[in-house]
């Protein structure tokens, strides 16, 4: 993990880096105009999906990946982090043609180094995921990629009909300013019911998801397995945070692990303003993340964006 080296977190910064990934159109109901992949990188090291440079960079995304079918898809990467190293997990999301969700399609995926196009990772058969996702959700396919830098992710279906490419930026795990699997997790407060610290709200979902009857600082001194959630379903610009937070308490109710603690932490003081402690002292670039720190206290698993139920039960099992 890297010193730290950013700017304070505001809020035009947060949502810059939310807008550069285009998760809250992968899960949204689509459809509303063209996203805004043109971002750039956030100041805090989030990387950002970045445009296509015209027709000729996408065609020759396409070939590098030996890939001949028409570009009719519009890929949407979730993924705030994609990052170098073996089984390291990307997500994206699809719409078709009409600009409306792509769902449960049989899809492949290559990744094109964008500058000698060449073809780096492929092809990865992508598994598509709904649960708890209502009438959204998001592919995932797992890479292993070596090399830090910009990439092209080219989708297409397995018979060959459509098409869809973004451009990526990878980094290295030294280059994410956020804590990384394998290393000690930071104990810091929570909020809690009895300690609200000083939040206007303490939960922001209706009704309140009752996860925060322990701060985490306490949780690690316990040696408890312990899920964070970071999240604000009331003021999250796209429209994923309550449906994470949601995935976890449902994660957290079915789980037979009366040892794990489950906890939510919102993302701003106020309505939407001024980011919480929890936010600045973990360098957290966007929202929401999902944290899966076992007992000894080192980080097992992250998730950037969107949170696959059948994933977090994995990670919850493995603790």
């Amino acid at each position: 993990m890297t010193e730290p080296s950013v700017r304070p977190l505001t809020r035009r910064s947060l949502l810059a880096g939310l807008g550069a990934t285009g998760a809250g159109l992968v899960l949204a109901a689509c459809g509303q105009g063209q996203p805004d992949v043109g971002a750039t990188q956030d100041a805090t090291g989030a990387p950002a999906t970045t445009p296509q440079d015209g027709d000729a960079a996408v065609q020759a995304a396409l070939d590098a990946a030996g890939v001949d079918a028409p570009v009719t898809m519009t890929v949407l990467v979730a993924s705030f982090e994609p990052m170098t190293g073996p089984g390291r997990r990307l997500q994206f999301g699809l719409l078709d043609e009409g600009r409306e969700p792509a769902l449960d399609l049989d899809v492949r995926a290559h990744l094109v180094r964008a500058d000698d196009a060449t073809d780096a990772s492929g092809p990865l058969e992508a598994t598509f995921h709904g649960e708890g996702l209502e009438d959204r959700g998001v592919y995932v396919v797992e890479t292993d990629l070596e090399q830090p830098g910009t990439y092209d992710l080219v989708v297409v279906t397995a018979d060959g009909s459509a098409a869809g490419t973004a451009a990526i930026r990878v980094i290295t795990p030294e280059q994410s300013a956020v804590v990384n699997t394998g290393e000690e997790f930071p104990a810091i407060e929570t909020p809690t019911v009895e300690d609200p610290k000083d939040l206007e709200e303490l939960c922001t979902r209706d009704p309140d998801c009752g996860m925060h009857g322990i701060s985490l600082d306490t949780a690690l001194a316990e040696g408890a397995p312990t899920v964070l959630v970071i999240s604000t379903p009331k003021y999250c610009a796209t429209r994923i945070c309550g449906p994470v937070v949601d995935v976890v308490l449902q994660v957290r109710e079915e789980t037979e692990r009366d040892d794990v603690r489950f906890i939510h932490a919102e993302v701003f003081k106020d309505a939407g303003n001024t980011p919480t402690d929890v936010v600045t002292e973990l360098q957290l670039p966007t929202e929401p993340w999902t944290f899966v720190i076992a007992g000894d206290g080192t980080l097992a698993e992250r998730f950037d964006g969107p949170v696959v139920p059948s994933l977090l039960r994995e990670a919850v099992a493995a603790l």
